[in-house]
């Protein structure tokens, strides 16, 4: 880590030189509780040019072909040393690594959180077949690059790295319809909900504005583990739990839908500068998609009105009104559920256009 203890690389290297030994560093990376700072941490390349500084004479070591570790030497050193260049130049699309954890879980990433528990498949009873069918789910998974670049749009030298905020739409670019980009359509606009002159929070007088059709569609995801998952796709088979027997509130998704609906019509009462809104139509639909370790629901409400102004904070409220429905349903066999993704996915109506955004 710079500032830390990164004056002591050239002293590391070494001792590499009577002993044989083979030192690793590894490029500091954001974990949960680290208090990771872009500002610490200390591209590999730069610890290789201030090595070659001291030795002249370092050399690229052959590395195997999965290996993790980028290998050199200082010639006429007994050992070598290595980077892990977890964040400046990854080496996930060819690590062949697995770990099972003492409890039983099988992990593809020692730094991602998900995880199988192939002790609880064995004691259900599962043949060989499907043990080797999990694990073979999981190899699949296998990120190609580290999981903290996922949300780092890009990393130079020195480094400047965007908030390590979990959505799994940061990096993807959105497709904006009609030569309209959002961002670029808000860039020098003010807060609507803003009075310019007070600076105090004020209700949007659409008094002037016309009834046109509005339509607006928002989505979200909640990721379960497969467990509850399984339980919302077949909510008639019994799984044996250490609380008995699944759903035992109802159907899970037909219980979010209302849910969905009902918090749509009721959005003027929850966002408290909202307009009361005349309501046409208020859908809410699932999709549920078994990613192998886990399993996800998305959520798209679409919500549509006669109306002076946009249903996008309808839409919105009933995508996460109805992920909330299945998450409290869903709490007793997976209190550790994530809802994420929650975003407009497209709008039509008013003066401000239509765009649809491509996130999934």
């Amino acid at each position: 880590m710079r500032g830390v203890n990164d004056l002591e690389v050239v002293d590391f290297v070494q001792l590499s030189e009577d002993r044989n030994l083979s030192i690793r560093f590894i490029e500091y990376m954001p974990f949960d509780g680290n208090r990771w700072n872009d500002k610490k941490m200390v591209p590999y390349k730069e610890l290789l040019a201030k090595i070659t500084a001291a030795y002249p004479n370092v050399s690229k070591v052959q590395d195997d072909p999965n290996d993790t570790t980028k290998h050199y030497r200082v010639a006429g050193f007994k050992g070598n040393f290595g980077f892990i260049s977890s964040m400046t130049d990854h080496f996930c699309g060819t690590c062949n690594r697995l770990r099972i954890t003492a409890d039983g879980n099988i992990k593809a990433c020692l730094f991602g959180a998900a995880e199988v528990s192939l002790r609880d498949m064995m004691r259900g009873g599962s043949s060989d077949e499907d043990l080797l069918a999990m694990i073979s789910a999981v190899v699949k998974k296998k990120k190609p690059k580290h999981a903290a670049q996922e949300f780092i749009p890009r990393l130079t030298m020195p480094s400047s790295f965007a908030p390590l905020i979990k959505t799994p739409f940061l990096n993807k670019a959105p497709i904006f319809r009609n030569n309209q980009s959002m961002r670029s359509q808000s860039s020098d606009a003010r807060l609507s909900h803003i009075d310019p002159s007070s600076g105090k929070a004020k209700m949007v007088d659409v008094g002037d504005k016309a009834v046109t059709k509005r339509v607006a569609s928002a989505q979200s995801i909640i990721t379960l583990s497969l467990a509850a998952f399984r339980q919302i796709r077949d909510p008639n088979k019994p799984y044996h739990l250490q609380d008995g027997v699944a759903n035992k509130k109802g159907d899970v998704l037909t219980v979010a839908q209302i849910a969905g609906i009902q918090a749509a019509k009721m959005t003027s009462s929850l966002i408290p500068l909202c307009h009361p809104l005349q309501i046409n139509n208020a859908d809410v639909d699932f999709e549920l998609r078994e990613t192998g370790d886990s399993g996800e629901v998305i959520i798209t409400a679409t919500v549509s009105c006669q109306g002076k102004t946009g249903v996008e904070m309808e839409a919105l409220t009933a995508a996460s009104v109805a992920a909330l429905t299945v998450f409290d349903m869903c709490k007793a066999v997976d209190p550790r559920a994530v809802i994420s993704g929650i975003h407009v996915i497209r709008k039509s109506g008013g003066r401000s256009g239509s765009f649809e955004q491509n996130g999934s």
